[in-house]
């Protein structure tokens, strides 16, 4: 197992004695034998459930909806209950209905409009604030990874890291009542990653700095295939923690 250290408000794993993740080539066999019927599938679902580490469902992968499901996609967020979206498509979509301007805030009525937005390197984060009577004070943060180009592993570590603790940070924890919502198109090739991080991120703070990537990985799965996609990202997820 694996301990951690906060240094500066960030989270840095510490190697412990114990090295439970010695036999890299043994676990990524394994992982390979899991996934058996991945490349079978011919369109994935419309939306898949993932559990955390103590097997609550605290985190929902969607594919990003276009302009016409924008209406449809808010909607479902107020069913799901989620305050924390994270952004991992490719295209420009912006996720916003019926956007307020700002002048006209006090005549809103319905949809979301931005209270703030932050440039990171390498991640946009937007608030917004919904207006509908049923939710009126329930606040959205819209995390947009831009900086992962192609479909295999993140080309820039440091602002996956980042973008993860600013997660942590604005939702503290992730329950069956507020999942964490990742939008993941061209066959949820980039989610098992941002998954497997978040999940254990949340275990090695309520776990006193345990880890257990493999136990992870075994859960970021829909039907019988992993979400995490190769070798290449399994050992991305185990460099990184």
């Amino acid at each position: 197992m694996r301990s951690v250290e906060s240094r500066e408000g960030h989270l840095l794993p510490v190697a412990s004695q114990e090295a439970e993740y010695g036999n890299i080539g043994g676990n990524l066999a394994e992982i390979d034998s899991y996934r058996p019927q991945h490349y079978r599938r011919s369109e994935p679902p419309a939306e898949i459930y993932l559990p955390t580490f103590d097997d609550k469902k605290g985190m929902i992968v969607l594919p990003k909806p276009t302009e016409k499901q924008l209406a449809l996609f808010w909607s479902r967020l107020e069913q799901l209950g989620s305050i924390t979206v994270i952004d991992l498509a490719s295209d420009d979509i912006e996720l916003k209905h019926l956007l307020i301007d700002r002048n006209n805030r006090d005549h809103a009525t319905k949809g979301p409009y931005v209270l703030k937005e932050a440039n990171n390197n390498g991640f946009v984060d937007k608030t917004y604030s919904m207006t509908q009577e049923t939710c009126r004070n329930k606040t959205i943060t819209h995390f947009v990874l831009s900086s992962w180009k192609g479909v295999d592993i993140p080309t820039d570590r440091k602002s996956l890291l980042e973008m993860i603790e600013a997660v942590h940070t604005w939702q503290p924890e992730m329950t069956d009542d507020t999942p964490i919502v990742i939008l993941d198109n061209g066959g949820f090739q980039k989610c098992g990653i941002v998954a497997v991080l978040l999940n254990e991120i949340y275990r090695i703070l309520q776990q006193n700095g345990r880890i257990n990537i493999l136990q992870s990985v075994k859960k970021m799965v829909y039907g019988k295939s992993l979400l995490i996609r190769s070798k290449m990202q399994f050992k991305f997820c185990y460099d990184v923690m």
